[in-house]
């Protein structure tokens, strides 16, 4: 069982920066954290041109690269849902980070600098502001990464599938 909590807000608004502090504070406590990002524009890239893996990959494969330190894996057209790929991981990570994915149904932090923009406070349960005058006892910090913690502790209930 995991607590799952989705970060939605517009690009360059502090998502990553928020779930990789976040992630670097309950590593430090010994938790399991598994972090799934959204690439709607299908920008990132995990690999390098004329390495073996990219070499596969490019071929048509479906590609899983596995060390002793970490695994990637690169699927063609075979997609598994956001859902499927989570799955897994409820059961022995302690926290699932989503970035982007709103759709997914999981409680929403919007993250904000700035301005919010419309259309991303549907559904959302908590705020992480900066620079943003919003009042509320679920409007926090976003600099404040022991406060979104505790809100997390305090407020997304452990998920299991």
């Amino acid at each position: 069982m995991a607590r799952v909590v989705c970060f939605c807000g517009v690009s360059n608004s502090g998502k990553t920066t928020l779930i990789e502090k976040l992630s670097l504070a309950l590593r430090k406590e010994g938790k399991r954290v598994f972090i799934l990002k959204h690439d709607p524009k299908d920008k990132a890239r995990f690999d390098t041109e004329g390495k073996d893996s990219y070499r596969f990959f490019e071929s048509g494969a479906d590609v899983c690269v596995y060390s002793p330190k970490k695994a990637t894996l690169m699927l063609q057209n075979s997609l598994p849902t956001p859902q499927e790929i989570i799955a897994p991981f409820l059961k022995d990570w302690d926290y699932v980070f989503i970035e982007g994915l709103r759709e997914l149904g999981f409680e929403r932090i919007l993250v904000a600098r700035g301005s919010i923009e419309s259309g991303y406070e549907e559904e959302v349960r908590a705020y992480a502001l900066k620079n943003i005058a919003k009042e509320g006892e679920n409007v926090l910090d976003l600099d404040n990464i022991p406060e979104i913690l505790q809100w997390i502790q305090t407020n997304i209930e452990d998920k299991k599938w």
